[in-house]
């Protein structure tokens, strides 16, 4: 039952994330394959006498523990890959005890393990143990929040980019303009017309504009390392974000068990984006 180094990190393996970067621990060589554990096969590692005594419920859904098999303190979260991390990189140790950068990788680390479902959709299993996170406002809304930010800075980035193909004033500003209409609108008609699940669906739509913005980041460095020669870029760009938003848009009603007309909607929306664009660079 026990492992050679005697702790074991236990995983949502519901969650994509989760398992993504616990499998980048194996091959980083800082945790041994048998010592990472889903939580449906918990029983390879501890007894149900002694689950309780060695884990938080609540702490394991939201923080992914680091069990001591040998009997020492459960790590949790920002300490159990702190724990990890500065064998490989002494300076991570280092940096953790410095209180604010610990406090703020804390909140970090909660901003996406609180919205981890939001991030990477996946549907509830039957499961002994739900590592499904809770529902926090605060966080759900500074997730919204950081995305938004992000979106709009990629976003005015891009504006400036285009005006290289196409010059006009502020073209920053105008793009912006121009794309907030993709998530501006939905938002409006979701605040009133939406009676339930609306905080998921403004998480939702929040993570879809961002993926959109970050796919036109590599047009607009190609854009400046062929100095502005090829229209093409930002026009591939623009189709290649606007297909995906809208395959994760579908995706995610779907995952919300809301109705696509949601979808038709951010469709309408898009085109008014596509109208903007009309109007104030041709």
């Amino acid at each position: 039952m026990n492992t050679p180094d005697r702790k074991v990190i236990i995983y949502d393996d519901n969650c994509p994330m989760c398992a993504l970067y616990t499998a980048g621990f194996v091959r980083w060589g800082v945790l041994p394959r048998e010592s990472r554990v889903a939580f449906t096969q918990l029983d390879r590692v501890l007894s149900p006498e002694t689950v309780a005594d060695r884990l938080d419920p609540f702490r394991s859904r939201h923080e992914i523990p680091l069990v001591d098999l040998a009997g020492g303190a459960t790590l949790y979260g920002v300490d159990a890959m702190v724990y990890l991390l500065r064998q490989r990189i002494p300076l991570v140790g280092r940096l953790a005890r410095a209180r604010p950068l610990y406090r703020f990788f804390r909140f970090l680390y909660s901003l996406v393990s609180y919205n981890r479902r939001i991030l990477v959709p996946t549907r509830k299993r039957a499961v002994a143990f739900d590592c499904s996170p809770a529902f926090h406002l605060n966080y759900r809304l500074a997730f919204i929040a950081c995305a938004l930010v992000f979106t709009s800075l990629a976003t005015c980035a891009f504006g400036q980019s285009v005006a290289g193909y196409w010059p006009v004033d502020n073209p920053g500003v105008k793009m912006l303009l121009t794309g907030a209409i993709v998530w501006a609108v939905p938002t409006l008609l979701a605040l009133i017309f939406m009676k339930e699940k609306k905080v998921d669906y403004l998480g939702h739509l929040a993570t879809l504009v961002m993926v959109g913005a970050l796919l036109l980041l590599p047009g607009i460095g190609l854009s400046a390392l062929t100095a502005w020669h090829y229209p093409v870029i930002p026009v591939f760009s623009v189709l290649a974000s606007t297909a995906t938003m809208g395959w994760q848009h579908f995706r995610r009603m779907d995952h919300l068990e809301l109705s696509q007309r949601w979808t038709t909607l951010w469709l309408l929306a898009l085109s008014g984006t596509a109208a903007g664009f009309y109007t104030f660079w041709v």
